[in-house]
């Protein structure tokens, strides 16, 4: 005769796992998208969606926000900096803020003067975003290298055309 004790353990353990993983089944966050226009240069190589002291974006769970650049359209970014926090204002010495990573803040897109950043989480936040860019270089980049260009300006050797006395 089979022991009635491992049919009750094992409708437990499945009740429990059905239990745990239906919570996350309906989603209380829908997705959904907005476009956010405003935001500064800081200075020539970076920018800011608002000030550290202005109040921050809504950034609710599940959205997907795309930040808009005009004026950085073809610099090359190289970083992207979400903060995230639970109040709008950060700055009163009341509320605090965070550096955003995982799924609270995937940056799906950063280029061609625009960075799409998810919140993948349900949790109802507030951003703000720091994007820095390569600084723009004196020389033409499309422009071919010089491959007679004297290296040892570069390496600290003498030059082979320098004259010996």
């Amino acid at each position: 005769m089979r022991n009635p004790i491992w049919a009750i353990l094992a409708a437990g353990t499945v009740a429990t796992i059905w239990h745990s993983t239906s919570a996350c089944q309906p989603r209380v966050c829908d997705p959904s998208g907005a476009l956010i226009d405003h935001g500064s240069a800081i200075d020539a190589n970076t920018w800011e969606s608002v000030s550290l002291d202005a109040p921050w974006d809504d950034f609710k769970g599940g959205l997907t926000v795309q930040f808009s650049l005009p004026d950085f359209q073809t610099r090359r970014v190289v970083s992207v900096e979400p903060y995230v926090a639970f109040a709008t204002n950060v700055n009163d010495g009341v509320e605090d803020f965070t550096l955003g990573s995982g799924d609270i803040t995937e940056v799906l897109a950063a280029k061609d003067g625009y960075v799409r950043i998810r919140n993948g989480t349900c949790a109802n936040l507030h951003i703000r975003v720091v994007v820095r860019f390569a600084p723009i270089s004196d020389i033409d980049a499309s422009a071919p290298l010089d491959a007679t260009a004297d290296s040892s300006v570069l390496d600290g050797s003498p030059s082979a055309d320098a004259g010996t006395d």
